[in-house]
């Protein structure tokens, strides 16, 4: 069997009612013991599917499966224009990989890679992103350049503007940015990732992609070791349709590249700094050698994060460096009494 094997199970159980086993097995013309299988290799991957071989088996409520075709049917048609190709699989190490294998788009064109999950997704600093089958959005959007584009380094935060206004109109808030990448709830809601390749031909390949949690188990979230947020969290349980995301999202993001490569940073300044989390707050930046600490004094008009560290105020700029806020025990005395006044 294939490495997503479970995928044609998932979509029948997708529905949200009881399948038996033999049901499945005779709709997939395959034995029940390899129903079986798949049933538990989708737990494995932490996919929540209630009920035994001999009650049948089902998905405590529905999940809608990304379907290309359908997906660009609902987009505005000057984004349907846009599209070079849309691809949609079900399991792949990391979406931006995929894209990146491919040959950059023509000038004006955007590809778009979707799955429903990722064994090797990444974020920055090489972390893995985790998600089951089905219950988060894994996007990537890939676009071809002559010339690579101006402060490179601010484009996620460009995305994560664009990506709160989506969220926004289907009733996804408060949404929250953090520097340089993550869009934060009560905890992170969702992750960018912007990677870049040099083709044989001297052309430039951007690869954008987003990490986006929609429905996270009970098990999952406890196994964390940060605090995450998803989109059926925020929404008292009834979350619009992953579909509904995507043609929000989608439209987003590529208007947002245009505007970026034209203008930068600057058209999404107000907006970023009105959604910042870490402004005027006592945060650490961690890096694979040492960690800084001090208070972030906001966004720079580039990009650069300002960090204030005794009477110094210093420019970031992103790199292989995380950003967090600063546990109480760790800060300056005369910080932490500020702190619990505050309490």
């Amino acid at each position: 069997m294939g490495h997503d094997c479970w995928l044609p199970v998932l979509r029948i159980i997708s529905d949200g009612a009881t399948h038996s086993a033999e049901e499945l097995a005779v709709t997939l013309a395959i034995p029940c013991a390899d129903i079986n299988l798949q049933i538990k290799t989708l737990r494995g991957l932490g996919l929540t599917v209630r009920g035994n071989p001999k009650k049948g088996f089902r998905l405590p409520y529905p999940v809608d499966l990304f379907d290309a075709p359908e997906l660009i049917a609902g987009l505005p048609k000057w984004c349907r224009e846009r599209i070079a190709f849309c691809e949609v699989a079900g399991q792949v190490d990391s979406s931006n990989s995929r894209l990146l294998e491919q040959a950059p788009p023509e000038d004006g064109q955007v590809q778009v890679f979707l799955a429903e999950y990722q064994t090797a997704g990444r974020g920055r600093r090489g972390r893995n992103w985790i998600s089951p089958p089905a219950a988060g959005i894994c996007l990537s959007l890939g676009v071809g350049f002559d010339d690579s584009p101006q402060n490179l380094e601010a484009l996620p935060l460009a995305l994560g503007v664009a990506t709160r206004r989506a969220l926004g109109k289907l009733g996804i808030e408060p949404v929250g940015i953090k520097w340089p990448n993550d869009l934060m709830a009560e905890g992170k809601l969702a992750g960018i990732l912007v990677e870049l390749r040099h083709t044989s031909d001297d052309r430039l390949h951007l690869v954008a992609g987003l990490g986006l949690n929609y429905r996270l188990s009970d098990s999952q979230t406890v196994a964390m070791s940060d605090r995450w947020s998803d989109v059926s969290g925020m929404t008292d349980g009834r979350p619009p349709s992953r579909k509904e995301l995507v043609r929000q999202i989608l439209p987003e993001w590529v208007a947002a590249l245009d505007i970026f490569m034209l203008q930068g940073l600057s058209p999404f300044l107000q907006d970023l700094r009105l959604a910042d989390v870490c402004r005027n707050q006592q945060v650490e930046l961690v890096s694979d050698t040492s960690i800084t600490h001090g208070v972030c004094r906001g966004i720079a008009d580039d990009g650069c994060l300002l960090l204030q560290s005794g009477e110094e105020t210093k420019r970031i700029i992103a790199g292989d460096i995380s950003l967090r806020p600063a546990r109480p025990e760790r800060w300056p005395r005369r910080d932490l009494i500020a702190w619990w006044a505050r309490k």
